[in-house]
């Protein structure tokens, strides 16, 4: 696993900041964050030193703990979810990928295209989504499309870090065409497509 720190072989803070919506169900219970995150990392040393389990060092949980962890997400596709989000450098896909939801830059259309439910806590949580906009953004391409028709769901933070944007986008004028895809069956798009066309009043909109 070439993302994991050489040093000390643990996740850094920003790698469990990347995989940690996988297994958590529960952003807000640190006890249960913490207790996640050493499990993954035990999983993560095995992983690269080929250890048996009940050969795991004693300052990760007990290994049958982990052992068992380990077949529930194997099982459910979360460790190579996992694997997928640390061996991928970010800056290079500019697509973030979470078993609830994804969003993805297509370099071939300039479309940025969101996928599933979003209902992530503030904008900390939120950075590394606004982090990819932003990046997109310094392209300056001449067309962007933002493509949020399976996007079923977004939160009220989420549809703040996306106003931002489009905010921020109005003083771009190397940006001169902004296109939504939305579609009118999702309550929340139509909802707030006049909101987004204050923030950028040049916003197009092309409804299925």
């Amino acid at each position: 696993m070439n993302q994991i720190d050489p040093h000390s072989g643990l996740l850094t803070d920003p790698q469990w900041d990347t995989i940690k919506s996988l297994v958590l169900t529960k952003p807000e219970d640190k006890q249960a964050e913490q207790k996640l995150r050493e499990i993954v990392n035990a999983i993560l040393y095995v992983n690269r030193t080929n250890c048996e389990w009940s050969y795991l060092p004693e300052h990760f949980p007990h290994w049958i703990i982990v052992s068992d962890y380990f077949q529930k997400w194997e099982i459910s596709g979360t460790m190579r979810a996992i694997h997928s989000l640390l061996e991928t450098p970010k800056e290079e896909t500019l697509e973030i990928i979470t078993k609830k939801y994804s969003v993805k830059y297509d370099t071939e259309t300039n479309t940025i295209y969101w996928q599933g439910v979003i209902r992530l806590e503030g904008f900390k949580e939120y950075e590394p989504i606004t982090q990819l906009l932003e990046k997109v953004a310094t392209l300056e391409p001449l067309r962007m499309t933002l493509n949020i028709r399976k996007l079923k769901a977004l939160n009220s933070s989420g549809i703040s870090v996306l106003g931002r944007f489009l905010f921020n986008l109005e003083n771009k004028t190397t940006i001169p065409s902004m296109v939504m895809q939305s579609s009118k069956n999702i309550i929340w798009q139509k909802k707030w497509a006049k909101n987004f066309q204050l923030l950028l009043p040049t916003l197009q909109f092309e409804w299925e």
